[in-house]
């Protein structure tokens, strides 16, 4: 960690539920919400992947703002550029597209170097991850950072903070951590705890939150990976909770399910 960051504990974050939300509905009844993400200006998009194949934009009161249809894309998982671009990636496929949401134009697509899930941004720089490797594209130039030595199952999620990656292996339910340059620093294993990890989001402070949608809550890790506590149950949140992003200028977390039920959380640190 840096001589400038202070981690601070675990015991130490509290969360106080603000509202909760449902994602409009689409061409369809059923929702398959895989992403979720938070642009600076408070707003909020959301990726529908299989049965509407959209992304949704909500105001910052939860209301709706924009739907962008797709006829052939179904769109996995989704990162704000700035408050005009997003990039998103799609299930099954080998590209990042970025998509200019005032104009409503594909700007560019990039080729990665497998079938790609998970997409983050920080700083410039796209990170992702594939089925065994963690990427990051920069400039336009997609280049590996770690190769895992064996193919991830199931949920494949991805965040960044600072110097730091971090992924969710549904694999061997664990969390790992690594820096940018594919050094890992850690890896938190058990599996009475860690169970199907699926979302994953990180604040300010390097605490991680990892949503387990089969024990049906949210936990928080230690910026060091050594510590970990149940953060948040299904009965203090939603049911069935499956993706998480975090506001760090506004210090809330964001969780969605699949179902398209949200919940928002002011978190404070004491």
């Amino acid at each position: 960690m840096s001589a400038s960051f202070i981690p601070k504990s675990v015991d130490n974050v509290h969360a106080t539920l603000l509202q909760k939300i449902k994602i409009p509905k689409g061409k369809s009844n059923k929702y398959n919400i895989t992403s979720c993400a938070i642009f600076s200006n408070g707003k909020v998009i959301f990726a529908d992947c299989d049965n509407n194949m959209r992304l949704v934009i909500l105001n910052t009161d939860g209301s709706f703002n924009y739907e962008f249809p797709f006829s052939k894309l179904r769109p996995y998982s989704v990162a704000c550029i700035d408050d005009m671009t997003i990039a998103f990636s799609v299930w099954n496929s080998s590209e990042i597209y970025l998509y200019d949401i005032k104009s409503k134009i594909m700007k560019n697509s990039i080729k990665t170097n497998n079938i790609c899930f998970g997409v983050a941004h920080r700083d410039g720089i796209l990170y992702y991850c594939s089925k065994d490797s963690v990427a990051q594209i920069k400039d336009g130039i997609s280049s590996t950072i770690v190769n895992l030595g064996y193919a991830l199952r199931g949920w494949r999620n991805i965040a960044s903070f600072g110097e730091f990656i971090y992924l969710t292996n549904n694999t061997n339910n664990s969390v790992l951590c690594f820096n940018v340059q594919g050094r890992k620093l850690w890896e938190y294993k058990d599996d009475e705890i860690i169970r199907s990890p699926s979302g994953i989001a990180v604040d300010k402070y390097g605490i991680v939150y990892v949503a387990l949608k089969e024990k049906q809550c949210i936990v928080a890790l230690s910026p060091d990976g050594k510590q970990v506590m149940d953060f948040l149950s299904c009965k203090e949140c939603i049911e069935n909770p499956l993706k998480l992003v975090y506001d760090n200028k506004r210090d809330l977390l964001l969780v969605a399910s699949y179902d398209g039920n949200c919940a928002v959380f002011e978190i404070r640190q004491t």
